[in-house]
């Protein structure tokens, strides 16, 4: 074979050959190799309802529960502010806390790591609430007894929440 030099403005040198190409049947092209064109299937999306999808991966307005509990318990009136600290609170928790498991994956699993997991998740959300409170100088906005209130109680709202929506999506899941 020759080579040539390709060029814009100047066509092939004349001897150039080129190498055939070689085409193949749609029969003998696989992603698997062992599988039939007939054998492979592709599945768009889940097969789990959209209801189901949506609680597995919002299931923590626990949080937000917690706080409105928090503020109505320590008789403080509700402001744009804690509607702010509401957003930020579920925005946090929303990339934190890992999705829901569904009972029946992890039915033989003890229910300590779950908990532990749980309280680790809402350390690391209230963890990141209280440093972004401090990096933006908020400690004066919010009374401290009803942070510390949120503190303890969402624990609490978070437990609760996760036993019954874990117990909702199994009915769910095996009434569909």
């Amino acid at each position: 074979m020759q080579q040539t030099r390709l060029s814009d403005d100047g066509p092939l040198a004349a001897g150039v050959e080129v190498p055939p190409l070689r085409i193949h049947s749609r029969a003998h092209i696989s992603a698997l190799a062992s599988a039939s064109v007939h054998q492979k299937i592709v599945q768009l999306g889940t097969v789990e309802p959209p209801v189901l999808a949506l609680l597995k991966h919002w299931s923590k307005p626990a949080v937000v529960v917690a706080l409105f509990i928090a503020i109505l318990l320590t008789s403080q009136p509700i402001t744009p502010a804690y509607g702010a600290l509401a957003l930020g609170a579920v925005l946090i928790a929303r990339q934190i806390f890992s999705p829901l498991r569904l009972l029946s994956d992890n039915s033989s699993a003890p229910a300590k790591p779950r908990l532990l997991r749980l309280m680790l998740e809402w350390g690391a959300v209230a963890g990141l609430l209280l440093c972004m409170g401090i990096s933006l100088k908020l400690g004066n906005v919010f009374p401290r007894n009803l942070i510390l209130t949120w503190s303890l109680l969402t624990p609490l709202t978070l437990v609760m929440g996760d036993y019954w929506s874990t117990r909702a999506l199994v009915k769910d899941a095996f009434d569909a």
